[in-house]
């Protein structure tokens, strides 16, 4: 079950490599160690880079990320707004999904307007400044705790 390969260096010295079998995961049933069988080709059909750890042993660059533009994250973020998926914009981004998470609740934090002093109440209590909710009060969320 072992192959062989030539590969020629840029200077013009041949390596001849061996490829070795290796036991990467044991699975309990068939249908699970198909699915991931299945994942793994496809990510070797892609051309997945592999990265050489410093042991020699090679791991692969399956959850290298992207970095999108901020066109794309601007997209994102007003997919989000819409109400499309988090993990489904994530994959189609290929960035990480708290990552994405986390940059549109910056996103959304930016798009809140500044509370104008029109828009404030003293409180009559302790003297702050508090937007005022619904429910009337003239107390500042602190002050109304008790």
């Amino acid at each position: 079950m072992s192959g062989f390969e030539l590969r020629e260096l840029d200077d013009g010295s041949v390596e001849l490599l061996e490829f070795v079998p290796k036991v990467i995961a044991t699975f309990v049933d068939r249908a699970h160690a198909e699915r991931y069988h299945g994942i793994l080709i496809e990510f070797e059909a892609r051309g997945v880079p592999h990265q050489v750890e410093q042991d020699g042993q090679e791991k692969s660059a399956i959850n290298s990320w992207a970095e999108p533009t901020d066109l794309e994250w601007e997209q994102a973020f007003q997919a989000l707004e819409r109400g499309d998926g988090l993990k489904k914009i994530a994959a189609a981004l290929n960035v990480n999904p708290f990552k994405l998470q986390g940059k549109f609740g910056a996103w959304m934090k930016k798009r809140k307007p500044p509370a104008s002093l029109e828009d404030m109440e003293e409180c009559r209590l302790c003297g702050t400044n508090f937007r005022a909710s619904s429910g009337g009060s003239d107390l500042c969320a602190r002050c109304s705790r008790g």
